[in-house]
């Protein structure tokens, strides 16, 4: 049986189009479950699913914010971030 690396996570993670918005939504400062669910129209519940999809991948964190937990990035979903924006410039330039 084969074992999933890291990697193969991480790729599996970026393969929903919902989790890459999630992480460029982060992007720009920590959230709360609340402040990212309202980009999307799917549930809490759907929300906090792909959030633990990208915290399994080591993409986000998770930090106690009082009765609430804040989301933020690792320096590994920052990476991928800029290659999928280096990646969207070079697909608008073959056009």
């Amino acid at each position: 049986m084969v074992k999933n690396t890291n990697i193969d996570n991480v790729y599996s993670s970026l393969s929903d189009p919902v989790r890459r918005h999630i992480l460029l939504n982060i992007s720009d400062h920590d959230l709360h479950l609340q402040k990212v669910a309202e980009h999307f129209k799917i549930s809490l519940p759907a929300v906090s699913k792909h959030l633990k999809v990208l915290e399994s991948a080591e993409l986000i964190t998770r930090q106690k914010a009082g009765r609430e937990y804040n989301f933020g990035l690792t320096d590994a979903a920052k990476y991928w971030i800029t290659q999928f924006k280096r990646l969207e410039i070079f697909l608008k330039k073959t056009k």
